[in-house]
This record gives C-alpha cells, sequence and structure tokens, in this order.
C-alpha cells in the first residue's frame, strides 16, 4: 500500500524543482571544493610546500589545463543555479526573464563547447597517466594534503554531470558552428599560452610530458587536440540520444499516471 502512494507522488513532482536540487548540489560541490583547496593550500604543512612536484603546481596553476576546464565548468553549473534563483524569486521581472534565457543560451553553448568534450578530454589523460605512473600526475603526498572529493571534482565527476545537464536542461542544442567557434578559440588560446610556458620554462610545465620522450610529448598533446574535437561531435551524438530517451521516459511516465 505504502508503494502505490508513494509512485504517484514521485510522478507528480515538478520537474523543475527537482532540477532546482540538482543544480544547487552540484554548485555546493564545485564551490566546496574551491574552498577546501583554499583552505587546505593557507593551511598546508612546510613538507607540503616545499615539495617540489608540489611546489611546481601551484606556481603553474593558472597553466594547469585542469584548472582552466574545472573554471569553466563551474561557471556553465552555476549559470544553471542562478537561473532557479532567477525563476524562483524574482519570475515577475522581465528583466529577469530576459536574464534567465540570455544565461541558459550562454550556459548550453558552454556546455557543449568546452564542458563535456574537456572533460572528457581531462578524465582521459589525468586517469591514462594516473594508472601509468601516478608519481608524474598525482603522487601519493597529495592524498594526505587533498581530500578525494576534490580529486574526482575535477577529474571525474564533470563528464556525468555534463550528461546529467543535457538530460535535464538542454530542449533543443545550441548551433554547431557556433560552439565549434567557441572550442576553436578556448583551444587555440590555451595552447599559445602553454607553448609560451614551455619556450619561457625550458620544460613543460607537467612532469608527466618531462617524462616521455619529446615524440611522445607531441603524441600526447596532439592527440589531445584532436580528442577535444572528436568529443564535441561526439557530445551532439549523444544529446541526439538522450532526445529519444527522453521522448521514451515522457511516455511511460504518461502511462504510469493513466492507470
Amino acid at each position: 500500500m505504502m508503494r502505490k502512494n508513494i509512485i504517484p507522488r514521485l510522478l507528480n513532482v515538478h520537474p523543475e524543482k527537482l532540477a532546482c536540487c540538482f543544480h544547487t548540489i552540484v554548485s555546493s560541490c564545485f564551490l566546496a571544493c574551491y574552498i577546501s583547496m583554499a583552505v587546505t593550500v593557507l593551511i598546508a604543512d612546510n613538507k607540503y610546500l616545499t615539495n617540489r612536484f608540489l611546489a611546481d603546481g601551484f606556481a603553474s596553476m593558472g597553466y594547469l589545463f585542469s584548472m582552466w576546464v574545472l573554471a569553466s565548468e563551474t561557471i556553465c553549473f552555476g549559470m544553471y543555479t542562478a537561473i532557479d534563483i532567477l525563476g524562483l524569486y524574482y519570475k515577475q521581472s522581465e528583466k529577469a526573464v530576459k536574464m534567465s534565457k540570455t544565461l541558459r543560451t550562454v550556459a548550453s553553448h558552454m556546455l557543449f563547447s568546452v564542458v563535456f568534450p574537456l572533460s572528457v578530454v581531462v578524465l582521459i589523460l589525468f586517469w591514462g597517466f594516473y594508472f601509468y605512473d601516478r608519481e608524474l600526475i598525482y603522487p601519493a603526498i597529495l592524498d594526505e594534503l587533498l581530500p578525494p572529493f576534490i580529486n574526482h571534482m575535477m577529474h571525474t565527476y564533470p563528464v556525468p554531470l555534463s550528461i546529467l545537464y543535457m538530460f535535464t536542461d538542454i530542449k533543443k542544442e545550441p548551433p554547431k558552428y557556433k560552439t565549434l567557434g567557441l572550442l576553436t578559440v578556448f583551444m587555440t588560446i590555451y595552447s599559445l599560452l602553454f607553448i609560451d610556458a614551455r619556450k619561457k620554462r625550458g620544460q613543460w610545465i607537467y612532469p608527466a610530458l618531462e617524462a616521455l620522450t619529446p615524440l611522445g610529448a607531441i603524441w600526447v598533446l596532439t592527440s589531445s587536440l584532436i580528442g577535444s574535437f572528436v568529443f564535441f561531435f561526439l557530445g551532439y551524438y549523444l544529446y541526439g540520444k538522450i532526445k529519444d530517451m527522453r521522448s521514451y521516459i515522457k511516455q511511460k511516465v504518461k502511462e504510469l499516471k493513466s492507470l
């Protein structure tokens, strides 16, 4: 009897309320990630700050690809939380409605152009090097310094989160020519800065690349660049499947409500 009562209630929960809860949790997790990193660095013991790997990592923070992608993810996911706030508290305001539409457009473009494809690149590169030799990318000493969830917020969770946002928030995918242009600009700017840092320092900012042969480093970088565009088109293909799945689920929900 209890199950029969619960199912109709769940089916009658407004999707926007569920999406709002989802957005709030995601944004809170990213905010907690930034706060934890900042606090960790501020209170870190001297042995961590003098560690060569960590010291170089902190000094190169602005050049790390994962940090650029993390910032993009935070902005994109945060926009959906802002849209929820505008919808909840300023729904009668025309200005708020226009702002929500603008934010939704920008967020959807970011999701398809940068967030999804580059999150996949980060996941593959990081965990590939991690299982090959973690000391080259995320040494064991970091386990003493940073909680595990920070590692996963940066390198793992954004991929499934991006797919969930496609499922819950994207009603129509943005034009490919626009998002492809955004991805090209993003990768061009980062690549120029990355190569410039290599020239100035005389070495790669990533120890993992220094451990490879010159040919191996070029192969990894070229594959990453090409992969970002491959995953860009994969994102659109995946969204096509998501739309079909969403239609199927809506039909099943209607059938359950009619029982």
